[in-house]
């Protein structure tokens, strides 16, 4: 590392240069125990991705408002990219706290989804 990016005793646990599934959840596990949210309950966990659900609905509504068409498309852009990352990270909590190794459950569910039929 150099210095610019040395991580100083006590700093959060910097995000991994790459960001796969796995590397998130691991990155979320290590942050949570960092900031000691490890021992949140799996219904706290959900009702905070709940809430930033809805903080996604509220970011599209401003990005598809025609009064906010006036604001600064790319600042809009990237609040909505915010809120889905809230998302990201509360879903890589809930998936930890139950053993759930996201990557893996996505690779059969995408299996399992190709011989589906959709309707609708």
């Amino acid at each position: 590392m150099t210095a610019a990016n040395e991580r100083k005793a006590g700093d959060p646990p910097p995000a991994p240069d790459c960001m796969d599934l796995r590397s998130i959840q691991s990155h979320i596990h290590n942050l949570c125990a960092y900031h000691e949210w490890d021992g949140n309950s799996a219904e706290r966990i959900f009702m905070l991705l709940t809430e930033e659900v809805g903080e996604v609905a509220k970011a599209l509504r401003r990005l598809t408002n025609t009064q906010h068409q006036l604001s600064d498309p790319q600042k809009l852009r990237d609040d909505l990219g915010e809120e889905l990352a809230d998302c990201l990270m509360y879903l890589a909590d809930l998936a930890n706290h139950f053993d759930v190794d996201l990557e893996q459950a996505y690779r059969r569910k995408t299996v399992k989804n190709s011989d589906r039929v959709w309707t609708e």
